[in-house]
């Protein structure tokens, strides 16, 4: 006699999921029986040895668990789907970088480009943060190319495959890194822990070359907003300054038509 449907729902510590409805019924003999996926028939098996007092019996349509008290077959059960959920877990540290992004980050006294808060005291988002005598307040500048470094945990298992990143934000966690990986996981960018995003391993190597290419792209682009909207009042000014000659950037290698 079916008594009643519950929704059985469990969730594993990588984010993976197990919902389905089963049907509660009770037996002329007073065993109760608890239906499930028959996916997960072997998982059941292994949880169930031992326990002589909860049977499974399939068919070729369904799985059920037999058992004497609701408790102990639900969980049974719950240990089973849980079970299933077992995977390996391997942390490693990645650089993801992408297009279109913002960086934050200031600028010196004495025109030194600064990750936000690379060598600085009392950050806490956007106040003002000390270096020496002088307080600088972080800047958000737009910028086409964003990297930073992330600590990128794998599960992987029967029913789990799952990528998780977080920032490197512990304190020991960023001495551990090399000069060059330091300096990249203080730079503060928007959007960098989409998972589809791509990524390289973590070395020094990569860092460097992607904090120098960030730096240099970044500072370009300040003395381009200087020269546009620095000094100047219309965009008519600056065109007539760079077409006497002042320009900012290399344009090496660019065809300049006579």
């Amino acid at each position: 006699m079916l008594l009643k449907q519950q929704t059985i729902v469990e969730k594993g510590k990588a984010g993976q999921e197990v919902k389905f409805t089963s049907n509660i019924s009770v037996l002329k003999s007073g065993a109760f029986t608890i239906t499930f996926p028959k996916e997960y028939i072997q998982s059941v098996k292994a949880a169930i040895a031992g326990y002589p007092k909860v049977t499974l019996k399939e068919n070729r349509n369904s799985a059920a668990l037999h058992c004497y008290t609701l408790e102990e077959g639900y969980g049974r059960l719950r240990h089973a789907l849980q079970s299933s959920f077992e995977c390996e877990e391997q942390t490693e540290l990645v650089i993801k970088y992408r297009l279109d992004n913002q960086f934050s980050g200031f600028l010196s006294d004495d025109g030194i480009l600064y990750p936000s808060s690379y060598g600085m005291k009392g950050l806490k988002g956007s106040q003002l943060v000390s270096q020496g005598n002088s307080y600088f307040k972080p800047e958000t500048f737009e910028l086409g190319f964003g990297a930073t470094i992330l600590k990128k945990t794998t599960y992987k298992g029967n029913l789990c495959a799952e990528y998780k990143y977080k920032n490197i934000t512990d304190d020991e966690e960023v001495a551990e890194l090399g000069k060059y990986g330091q300096l990249l996981a203080s730079m503060r960018f928007i959007n960098v822990l989409n998972k589809q995003l791509p990524e390289v391993p973590y070395n020094e190597k990569s860092a460097k070359f992607f904090y120098l290419t960030l730096m240099v792209i970044i500072k370009n682009s300040i003395t381009l907003n200087n020269l546009m909207f620095g000094k100047h009042d219309t965009i008519e000014e600056v065109i007539d300054k760079c077409s006497d000659g002042v320009f900012p950037g290399n344009l090496n290698g660019i065809y300049i038509p006579d």
